[in-house]
């Protein structure tokens, strides 16, 4: 047998076994779509990987979502020490450029935000009022502003130095104008609180004790048993009513009123108090108490309605909103340095360690929740999908190019041998 009948055999072997390792490798891909020669499907059209690329992408993205990318895998990942370094240096070197910053607060945030900033500021004030006007109906917090109200003048009105304080005051030409102006318009108010003063159970026992002792001291017994004091006041009140509410008299009286302070205004209260007898500023200052005593729930209950109407009032809603917009205009004009200059290294340590505490409760908290809400399995299943036949193969190709050329070589090796042992058979 010569050399070329011996060698024929395995020269075709290997032929034959390249060619079908080749080819088996192609099949692998192409083609990339389903054939057809009439109505009848050509074998092995798709190739394989096509044809099962959904149980493909099924199969990798279960096996990298529950053995790969886990849920305690990630969240450790997450709050590992790198992340919390590169987070502390992000929030050093956010904190120096702020620093740094010399733009106002609006135009920082509006960078930030985009052109809506105005808009939800605008919102939050809103919310911020509403919250403040539905906190007023709150009948727990209404109880407690008119506690602690109550409470401070009961501390004010025990304190010594309350006269004190009011011997320092002065009248100044300013004051004294717009207390002119306020009377002007309290003609009823003042008609009113007569009345009241003059009802009160605790002046009307004086005033008839006088007018008791006067019929008897004056006209004798006899005229004080005929007389009735109870009547004298009635009719007094009457009168005195009557007086009051006309209009014209309530000028005179504002008038009177006026006329008073103008002709004290070169005189501090403290004169007008040093002009009143030491007995009877105390007996003022005593009665005083005892009169707070004695409306203190009223005074508590009139608070508590009063705190429930400003609730309701558009005049505080209007005010809230004005000083709300004020108070932000002068804020959002201040540069941005201004709220971060003051920061010193330690005060830039805090931060640091307190927004990486926040970081790795939060993502140990809701990782778990982050990662099922992600569905990983269903995430790489979808991109694996959603990939181009040809772009796979290229992927495939470019991490298995030497493998694969390996297999398609050997089968051409086996070819090769099994030419050469036909020779012996």
């Amino acid at each position: 047998m010569t050399l070329i009948q011996w060698l024929s055999p395995a020269v075709v072997g290997a032929f034959i076994g390249y060619i079908t390792n080749w080819l088996a490798i192609k099949m692998l891909f192409r083609p990339y779509t389903e054939k057809r020669i009439g109505f009848l499907k050509v074998p092995f059209t798709p190739g394989l990987i096509p044809k099962e690329q959904g149980r493909i992408a099924h199969s990798v993205g279960q096996t990298i979502g529950e053995h790969l990318l886990t849920e305690e895998l990630l969240i450790e990942t997450l709050t590992g020490p790198p992340i919390q370094d590169q987070l502390r240096r992000i929030i050093s070197q956010w904190i120096s450029e702020l620093q740094k910053k010399d733009i106002p607060i609006d135009t920082w945030l509006e960078q930030l935000v985009g052109e809506e900033f105005h808009a939800l500021i605008l919102r939050g004030e809103e919310e911020v009022i509403r919250w403040i006007m539905g906190e007023l109906q709150n009948p727990k917090l209404q109880q407690q502003l008119a506690t602690w109200a109550i409470d401070e003048v009961k501390k004010q009105i025990q304190k010594s130095e309350i006269e004190e304080v009011i011997r320092n005051i002065e009248l100044s030409p300013s004051a004294l104008i717009e207390v002119e102006e306020y009377l002007l318009m309290q003609g009823p108010t003042l008609a009113f609180y007569i009345q009241k003063i003059f009802h009160h159970p605790l002046v009307e026992d004086k005033l008839k004790q006088f007018l008791a002792e006067v019929t008897k001291n004056q006209l004798g017994k006899m005229a004080a048993f005929l007389i009735n004091p109870d009547k004298i006041y009635q009719r007094f009140l009457t009168e005195l009513e009557q007086y009051v509410l006309q209009e014209e008299n309530q000028k005179e009286l504002i008038a009177f009123i006026i006329q008073f302070i103008k002709e004290k205004s070169n005189m501090s209260l403290r004169d007008i108090l040093e002009m009143i007898p030491s007995s009877l500023k105390q007996t003022g200052l005593e009665q005083g108490r005892q009169l707070f005593t004695h409306w203190e729930q009223n005074l508590y209950q009139g608070l508590i309605q009063w705190i429930m109407d400003l609730g309701t009032s558009d005049v505080v809603y209007k005010k809230l909103h004005t000083t709300l917009s004020h108070w932000r205009q002068l804020f959002m004009k201040r540069p941005v340095h201004d709220l971060f200059r003051k920061i010193q290294p330690e005060g830039i340590a805090i931060i640091q360690e307190k927004v990486v505490e926040i970081y790795i409760q939060l993502v140990r908290e809701k990782g778990g929740m982050a990662v099922q809400f992600l569905d990983i399995p269903k995430l790489v299943e979808d991109q694996i999908q959603s990939f181009d036949t040809a772009y796979t193969e290229a992927v495939i190709l470019s991490i298995a190019k030497k493998e694969l050329q390996a297999i398609t070589w050997l089968g051409a090796l086996l070819g090769f041998v099994m030419g050469i042992v036909i020779n012996f058979l």
